[in-house]
């Protein structure tokens, strides 16, 4: 699976049991790692830093035949938690999951910021209360898919990522961190 993604990666196995029958119903379809380039202004200010993340698509999904498209069932968005971007749409509440606070945003998907990894989960559902109670249950199930989250099982609580403060006795670990985590990426 991702062993070459410097970060950890949790995932939901090659499929995904979404209606609780015991059987994957959702094959895992998609699963790449995405390196983007910072992008610069005319200016030449930042506008948007590198983005390192691994990116996961479980289900099918049927295109109408008016446009031809559909949303994937789940997709799950692993970042780096030393270069995860800002959740940019507004948050809409809070939830607790696996001993963390997570961040509903835009039409209920969760934001986790955790010690080891951020994730974004998206599934589909018909409202924003049914996508969220499904990136919940998601999120129940996600276990370490490489070495660096093997740690990390259903059982497991996320640890929760400490915002480093100049009085904290950690925050030049984490910052050492976080810069050794860039020199492994370039």
């Amino acid at each position: 699976m991702p062993e070459e993604v410097p970060f950890a990666v949790v995932w939901l196995g090659e499929s995904y049991d979404s209606d609780g029958d015991g059987e994957g119903d959702m094959p895992l379809r998609l699963a790449a790692f995405v390196n983007s380039p910072p992008f610069f202004g005319p200016d030449g200010k930042l506008l948007r830093p590198q983005v390192k993340a691994y990116d996961l698509v479980y289900g099918y999904c049927t295109p109408s035949p008016n446009s031809g498209t559909c949303p994937v069932p789940i997709t799950i968005t692993l970042y780096d938690p030393c270069s995860a971007p800002l959740a940019e749409e507004v948050q809409l509440g809070t939830r607790q999951v696996r001993g963390v606070e997570a961040k509903v945003y835009g039409e209920g998907a969760l934001w986790i910021e955790t010690r080891d990894f951020t994730v974004a989960i998206q599934p589909v559902g018909a409202t924003r209360d049914e996508v969220t109670e499904k990136a919940v249950r998601i999120a129940e199930e996600l276990v370490g898919a490489n070495e660096k989250a093997s740690h990390i099982s259903r059982e497991t609580a996320f640890e929760a990522k400490e915002e480093p403060t100049s009085a904290s006795p950690d925050a030049d670990a984490d910052a050492d961190a976080c810069a050794e985590a860039e020199l492994e990426l370039e």
